[in-house]
């Protein structure tokens, strides 16, 4: 009689599946314009990682925590805490506090701090880019062109090292424009060799 051996993966706890959710998201688009800025709207940053969160049972509490005027009544300061829990353990929480000032004293510029916090949390949590650059020299570099980028540089081991140390042994993590820079470099640098 065979036993079955069953194969249970340890569940990841709450710092590893916040690892995860910054893995699958890359870059979020500065989509938005308001008072001279051009910024990220908290929609199209929570549509980028909700999906990961809500797969692995990760959940996000944002309390305020206190609203003060300042000593010369015209200024608002708020502070927030932010709560990651564990769904699966909701005993295993990481806490951050964010203090924000406006201008001002009406209850919009309440809100307006608080999806600013949001924002500005998300983006520095998961390490989010959102250069002006244009979105297509964030993505990474596809199969096809490391096939390409492996076939030039075919019998240059020397410049392949130079390459992989830049990327830490492994070319894969490159995105397309780094791809791009890489391959015009080990063609001028093949050629000015040949010469």
């Amino acid at each position: 009689m065979s036993e079955k051996k069953q194969s249970k993966e340890k569940p990841l706890n709450l710092y590893q599946k916040l690892v995860e959710i910054r893995k699958c998201v890359d870059y979020v688009q500065k989509d938005s314009k308001g008072y001279n800025y051009k910024y990220a709207k908290e929609s199209s940053i929570l549509m980028a990682i909700r999906p990961k969160m809500d797969e692995l049972g990760v959940f996000l509490e944002v309390d305020m925590i206190s609203l003060e005027q300042t000593m010369d009544n015209k200024c608002l300061v708020a502070k927030f805490e932010f709560t990651w829990v564990n769904a699966e353990d909701p005993e295993e929480k990481i806490s951050k506090t964010i203090i924000l000032q406006d201008l001002g004293l009406d209850v919009k510029k309440v809100g307006g701090l608080m999806t600013y916090a949001s924002r500005y949390f998300l983006l520095k949590t998961f390490q989010i880019p959102t250069d002006e650059d244009d979105p297509d020299k964030m993505r990474k570099v596809t199969p096809e062109q490391l096939k390409t980028l492996d076939l030039t540089l075919n019998g240059y081991d020397d410049l392949r090292e130079q390459i992989q140390s830049r990327f830490n042994g492994n070319m894969s993590d490159m995105t397309e424009e780094q791809y791009r820079l890489a391959l015009s470099w080990v063609k001028k640098t093949i050629k000015e060799e040949k010469q």
